[in-house]
């Protein structure tokens, strides 16, 4: 029998599941209530990670291309530490 036809083994899994999303609730509560009050660094690369994502999603420039960097050539989104899909996905709305 595999663990997903024994209900002792379900349920222990669901548990530990919770107890785990407890943990990480108890320790990153404030992370999670207000997740737009928190930066992860303010300064250095981080801070630099947050902009190529921002203007990748509202600046020129195509899906593989970020124009805020390098100018006037541009620079791979990649490149940058870019989150590509992300930005596409922000892009859209």
């Amino acid at each position: 029998m595999g663990w997903r036809s024994a209900p002792s083994s379900r349920a222990a899994l669901i548990g530990l599941g919770a107890a785990c999303a407890l943990l990480l609730f108890i320790f990153y509560r404030s992370v999670l209530l207000s997740p737009n009050a928190v930066l992860s660094t303010q300064s250095g690369d981080g801070l630099k990670n947050y902009y190529t994502l921002v203007q990748h999603a509202h600046g020129s420039g195509n899906f593989w291309n970020m124009n805020g960097m390098n100018h006037p050539y541009g620079e791979h989104v990649v490149y940058t530490d870019g989150h590509p899909w992300l930005s596409a996905a922000l892009r859209s709305l």
